[in-house]
């Protein structure tokens, strides 16, 4: 069942918020590599930025780690809209600091910025438990999670693209780095309106426990520990540690390798994320002949074989017509591995679970990041490396370690 009301304004939401985040990932490597524009002096090793790539790559979901479990069990109490107004309202300021730091050449602040961002970013935990409160079985369940995946990778396509286009100052006099945080700060505002006036509540029934800090704190991470989610979790934090160092240092491979500049970078992210937006497209033939742990396990095997085809690779028109594959199997792996975890619990608790997951996903582009950075300062490709055989793995552990629950099947209901 489609419920315009609920659907049309999250999805919209979805598109800005990732089409504001995505703009500024172009820009890591320049702010740290750019001699001229960048935020760090030209005494600064090369290793060194790279490990602060690392960090800065993590900032972001560091604050999701926190935020979004929590942000995704209060939606599950005080209700989807009233949350996500605020979640919205308090990203404003987070890039309007990231801005000012990029001005004022202060890296502190900008990682400040970056962490708080994510802090209270919540469009993700709580749009997708928003999709499942609408979703009456497992097919509606395929079909709005494919939405999410194709608008967000939408978002992605574009936001790279033009924060690329902000930040050169070849495109307009006045365009510096911080110019593509300003405009997330006014399409927060947007999404804030869209909300407000469109967003019709989705959650049917709402925990009514009262909320105690110390309880809700622990039990933030309580799905981590159920005995039907606890391999699915860790397959997916294998998936999510490959797909993160990719995007974290592929950007730095081409910088380093191919010479590309912010421009440059912002146009290959943006294509990486067209195989990604329609793979969605696929969802009905996928899940009519599979379950969601099979195809996660086949996308995990793709993303590692091919990613390791591309280090291979020193020709960069080969290089683009092999980043179909990966695309498409990241663009499988995000979607089908929300579907894992929200086929295997009730409805009252699919923001907590879907919260916890989101925790796992942000968790894995933390270490993705910290130590990515540290192995990129050894050799640039080793954390890509390290990601393919993270993916492989996760496909093994899927096939061997996790079984199917009787709500993937196609037209069935939510398990009670």
């Amino acid at each position: 069942m489609i419920r315009i009301k609920t659907t049309l304004p999250i999805l919209v939401v979805l598109f800005l918020s990732y089409f504001g985040y995505s703009m500024g990932l172009p820009l890591y490597p320049a702010l740290l590599f750019d001699p001229d524009k960048g935020m760090l002096v030209s005494s600064y090793p090369q290793w060194l930025r790279s490990v602060l790539i690392g960090f800065l790559s993590a900032m972001y979901p560091l604050g999701q780690f926190f935020g979004g479990p929590l942000l995704g069990k209060l939606s599950d109490k005080y209700g989807r809209r009233n949350v996500l107004l605020y979640s919205l309202i308090l990203i404003i300021p987070t890039y309007m600091i990231s801005a000012f730091a990029i001005n004022m050449k202060n890296i502190l602040l900008f990682f400040l910025g970056r962490l708080t961002c994510g802090l209270f970013e919540g469009i993700v935990v709580i749009g997708t438990a928003a999709m499942a409160d609408i979703s009456d079985n497992h097919k509606d369940k395929v079909k709005n999670f494919g939405w999410l995946i194709t608008i967000s990778s939408t978002g992605y396509i574009f936001g790279p693209i033009v924060g690329g286009l902000l930040a050169d100052s070849e495109t307009a006099s006045w365009f510096t780095y911080s110019t593509p945080f300003w405009l997330g700060a006014w399409l927060t505002v947007l999404a804030w309106f869209i909300v407000y006036f469109l967003f019709e509540e989705s959650l049917k029934t709402f925990v009514t426990k009262r909320i105690d800090i110390p309880d809700m704190l622990f039990s933030l991470y309580k799905p981590l520990t159920r005995p039907n989610l606890k391999n699915v979790f860790f397959a997916n934090f294998n998936l999510f540690l490959c797909i993160f160092f990719f995007f974290s240092f592929f950007p730095l491979l081409l910088m380093t390798q191919y010479d590309f500049n912010v421009t440059l970078l912002g146009e290959a992210t943006g294509y990486l994320s067209i195989p990604i937006c329609i793979a969605p497209l696929f969802f009905p033939y996928l899940s009519k002949h599979f379950s969601p742990r099979q195809i996660a396990a086949l996308a995990g095997l793709i993303l590692g074989v091919f990613i390791l085809i591309i280090l291979g690779l020193d020709n960069s028109m080969l290089l683009f017509i092999t980043l179909l594959p990966p695309g498409f199997a990241i663009g499988v792996s995000f979607s089908y591995s929300a579907l894992m975890v929200s086929d295997r619990v009730a409805e009252n608790v699919q923001g907590e679970s879907l919260g916890a997951n989101q925790s796992v996903l942000v968790f894995a582009e933390i270490v993705a990041g910290v130590v990515g950075g540290f192995l990129a300062a050894t050799w640039v490709k080793l954390p890509m490396i390290i990601g393919a055989l993270t993916a492989i793995f996760a496909a093994v552990w899927l096939i061997w370690k996790v079984l199917d629950p009787p709500s993937s099947q196609p037209d069935r209901p939510f398990p009670e």
